[in-house]
């Protein structure tokens, strides 16, 4: 979270508008039509933001931060983060072998 937090005040400050997340000068309202606009321009039929969300919480399950965070942050149960993305701990099969 402090890098995420760091990156922001650097956008801030160089921002060249009002708003730190923007297109063209104007706030972007809709991340979703960002991101499917983005993706058709990339010829990438499949991303989006369940795409993103899926990938931030397996980085965050593989750095070994905790499930009840990982869900605060997702806005989703403690169980249903380890019961989604438990697999992608380093731990997980750690007993296995």
């Amino acid at each position: 979270m402090n890098r995420l937090y760091r990156e922001l005040q650097i956008a801030y400050q160089i921002r060249r508008c009002d708003n730190v997340i923007a297109f063209n000068g104007k706030p972007v309202k809709d991340v979703k039509k960002v991101l499917i606009r983005t993706a058709r321009k990339c010829r990438h039929d499949t991303l989006g933001k369940h795409v993103l969300r899926h990938t931030c919480a397996t980085w965050l399950d593989m750095a070994t931060r905790g499930y009840e965070e990982i869900g605060k942050l997702l806005g989703a149960s403690t169980q249903k983060v380890k019961d989604v993305y438990g697999h992608n701990h380093p731990d997980y099969l750690k007993d296995a072998t």
